[in-house]
């Protein structure tokens, strides 16, 4: 997997995370959807790891 494909990979689901936030803003329901988002980042990725946190 190259580059490009690990970036859109890893972007997408946090892009998509920040705009459910943006618009419906912090609450259990926009947790629990963002965490579904970043099922699509393997667990080990420092992107998904810095962003849970």
């Amino acid at each position: 997997m190259g580059f490009t494909s690990r970036f859109l990979r890893d972007a997408n689901p946090l892009l998509a995370c920040q705009k459910t936030l943006k618009t419906r803003g912090l609450s259990r329901d926009s947790h629990e959807e963002c965490k579904r988002l970043l099922e699509a980042i393997p667990p080990r990725s420092s992107v998904r790891k810095g962003f849970e946190n």
